[in-house]
């Protein structure tokens, strides 16, 4: 489904689709207070015609890398090229899941980035020292579970965050640093 430059689309249980697709909505009120109004694009006179859909750095968004990020990602911004990598895996049964969290929570939170593509995905994962065949695999559970969701096809599928899913990498982030 496609509302202006907004899309969801979800794969999955009835229920956690449905709960996705409620969570989806919610997030597409507009924004409320003087740092919003400044993101919020102006309309368009003419029927969705010339139409930008606007990008915003986590300078423009005001976001803000918590204490301690430094010490547990790696950021690489040069070229024009963004990427984050993780310096500690995660242990336990679902690592891989747990660093794809937290990848994704990465950019999230270093260069307010939502979606990332599967092919710098895969890179990100690799570069961290996890051993990846295939992302979608290495996903299914947690987009099963809710946390991430997945758009377009083949190798340019991105990956984001629901909001269960990044409540869920901060909850990592924070465990990670403590064994540091």
């Amino acid at each position: 489904m496609k509302i202006g430059a907004a899309e969801f689309e979800a794969e999955g249980a009835e229920d956690t689709v449905k709960a996705q697709f409620e969570e989806w909505k919610s997030l597409l009120a507009v924004p409320t207070g003087p740092q919003a109004q400044a993101l919020v694009p102006p309309a368009s006179a003419e029927n969705g015609a010339n139409q930008q859909v606007a990008t915003f750095t986590a300078e423009q968004t005001g976001a803000d890398v918590p204490q301690g990020f430094e010490r547990l990602f790696a950021v690489d911004d040069k070229n024009s090229k963004k990427a984050v990598t993780l310096r500690l895996l995660p242990q336990g049964e679902d690592r891989d899941s747990a660093a794809l969290l937290l990848l994704l929570w990465g950019f999230k939170r270093k260069f307010g980035e939502d979606r990332i593509r599967v092919t710098l995905l895969k890179e990100v994962l690799e570069r961290s020292g996890l051993t990846v065949g295939r992302v979608d695999r290495l996903a299914d559970k947690a987009q099963r579970n809710g946390l991430v969701l997945k758009g377009g096809k083949a190798k340019g599928s991105t990956y984001a965050l629901t909001n269960t899913g990044q409540a869920r990498a901060e909850q990592e982030f924070k465990q990670l640093l403590e064994q540091m």
